[in-house]
């Protein structure tokens, strides 16, 4: 409508019906509206840009959001949150800990000789208190800690009538052993990865390789190399050596001899 207006102007200003101030003013009026028409269509298209930006703020957020919810592998009690509202959660942090307390797991740990008798499914006896529990032997250790010799076991049982974090005592089935020699581990001297244990004859000591089998406790048995009855140095065998003379000291008053038992 202006466009026209101006073009009526310019032909009125040429034939002398119009002033040119007039048509000066129309074209200003012209020029204005183009302008406002400039910013108006810039406008519509940074809307439409913010818009799609929005739009994927929005999806993010409700992605986000649907991340939140956790799926627990099994039903269970919550027992406590380890994250506060608004902190940022990554693929690897505990967020909630879910226990059951249908079924309870006791965690102990055997020896290698101990570990060989058992098998996964067997059935253990359990006492906890006064009171006696069958439980199942779920998991077992592959490979024995480097640091104790040892074997992580796993026994579960029925939670009805008990409660987390009570103490509780296993009778584990073993192989029995008849006649075998056992010595403290104390004794045992290793060169280049070699077992040897000292034997004292006379006044000198005998640095004597022996054959290590199982072990117990404090004890370990000897396969090969000892018999028993001999007597041996029972600690501080780092700092032997072979033919070593040595002063033995008798006990004023009697005391058990200390020797390789059966």
């Amino acid at each position: 409508l202006r466009e026209r207006e101006v073009a009526r102007i310019d032909k009125l200003g040429k034939r002398q019906l119009a002033s040119p101030s007039l048509l000066d003013a129309e074209r200003q009026k012209l020029v204005d509206l183009r302008s406002e028409r400039v910013r108006l269509t810039h406008a519509v298209e940074e809307g439409k840009l913010n818009a799609r930006l929005n739009r994927s703020l929005r999806d993010q957020a409700r992605r986000n959001f649907d991340r939140t919810t956790l799926h627990a592998p099994f039903a269970g009690t919550v027992n406590k949150i380890e994250a506060d509202v608004g902190d940022y959660v990554g693929m690897d942090k505990s967020v909630a800990e879910l226990v059951v307390a249908d079924e309870l797991d006791l965690f102990l740990n055997v020896s290698n000789e101990q570990a060989a008798a058992l098998e996964l499914g067997l059935a253990v006896e359990v006492t906890v208190g006064a009171r006696a529990h069958v439980g199942t032997l779920v998991s077992l250790q592959t490979d024995p800690n480097r640091e104790t010799y040892t074997r992580a076991a796993k026994i579960r049982l029925r939670g009805r009538g008990l409660q987390a974090g009570t103490s509780a005592q296993a009778r584990l089935p073993g192989r029995p052993r008849a006649g075998a020699v056992v010595v403290p581990v104390t004794s045992i001297q290793y060169i280049n990865g070699q077992p040897f244990v000292f034997v004292a004859e006379d006044a000198v000591v005998l640095r004597r390789r022996v054959v290590l089998g199982g072990r117990s406790g404090d004890e370990i048995i000897i396969e090969r190399g000892l018999t028993a009855g001999e007597r041996i140095v029972l600690r501080d065998v780092e700092g032997l050596g072979n033919n070593q003379k040595v002063f033995v000291k008798e006990a004023r008053e009697p005391a058990p001899k200390h020797t390789a038992r059966r």
